[in-house]
């Protein structure tokens, strides 16, 4: 457990581990022990599985990238390979990342990343989390910047994995989905109706979903009646977009990640699509954004 640093408020307690892509292992309620986040196993902390923490940061893009290929400025680049499982790459690449301690008090913390370039993404980036816990509410920011020589398509987010258990519902307002082809990249999006609907709150036993929402209000809801808990996620500009991800054949968790742009955004991109959410960073200039998870008694 040496790797990971614990902040603490009189309600919260969270465990992060900055040399494993500043992963959040752990976000719990002082007492009682509810779990915010899917808990992480030891094991995965002491092997810096990292997709088996609770939360880890999505930078400088989010979701897959198609094949592993960027259209970008008349170019096609190729990125290596991060999950041996899929013909993709996911997430970016600080995630993959050990980041560096700046600061640290009782309830707050600033870790730091500079990547010079490699074959996971090619441009020169900083970046900067602050992680702080308020009473109910933990909060994180990021800010992504450019210190490169040339432009870089450019968005984030994070990726809680969300502690469900029975009974749980989830509730979240957005006005499209995005629907996926068979490589799970996405080609259009539809009003979200019907199945799609989630503005009443709906239980999440069978819900088999990995899709993209458009024009999300920025907060989501998971009621937990049996422990009386809710778990609130609050994101805004420019996280506009919700991916939901659960796997019926799993249970103890749902992901709601508060992301900036659409899965392989930087292709739709360069394909026409206006709507992608893409940001272009010129040398010197940064992105920034945040989110914050509230735990509240009932």
């Amino acid at each position: 457990m040496s790797d990971l640093i614990r902040l603490q408020s009189d309600v919260l307690k969270a465990d992060i581990a900055p040399r494993h892509g500043a992963a959040i292992a752990s976000l719990a309620e002082r007492g009682t022990g509810f779990a915010l986040l899917r808990p992480t196993a030891e094991a995965d902390i002491a092997a810096g599985n990292v997709r088996q923490f609770g939360c880890f940061p999505l930078l400088p893009y989010s979701n897959r990238m198609g094949f592993r290929r960027m259209q970008f400025g008349g170019r096609t680049l190729t990125l290596a390979a991060n999950r041996p499982d899929a013909p993709h790459s996911f997430h970016g690449n600080g995630w993959m990342s050990a980041w560096t301690a700046r600061e640290k008090q009782a309830d707050a913390l600033t870790l730091e990343l500079r990547h010079a370039g490699d074959e996971h993404w090619p441009f020169r980036y900083e970046a900067e989390q602050v992680f702080r816990l308020e009473g109910n509410r933990f909060s994180v920011s990021a800010t992504l910047f450019n210190s490169g020589k040339e432009a870089f398509p450019a968005g984030g987010g994070w990726h809680p994995f969300f502690a469900t258990g029975a009974g749980t519902t989830l509730r979240f307002d957005a006005e499209r989905v995005w629907l996926n082809d068979e490589d799970m990249l996405p080609q259009q999006a539809v009003a979200a109706r019907g199945d799609w609907h989630f503005g009443a709150a709906r239980a999440l036993e069978g819900v088999a979903i990995d899709n993209c929402f458009d024009g999300w209000s920025g907060t989501a809801q998971l009621m937990h009646p049996a422990s009386r808990r809710r778990v609130t996620l609050n994101a805004g500009e420019p996280l506009s977009k919700l991916v939901v991800f659960r796997r019926p054949d799993v249970d103890g968790f749902i992901a709601l990640e508060p992301v900036s742009h659409v899965n392989d955004g930087i292709n739709l991109a360069a394909r026409g699509h206006a709507d992608t959410g893409m940001r272009i960073l010129a040398p010197g200039e940064s992105l920034g954004f945040s989110m914050s998870i509230t735990l509240d008694r009932l």
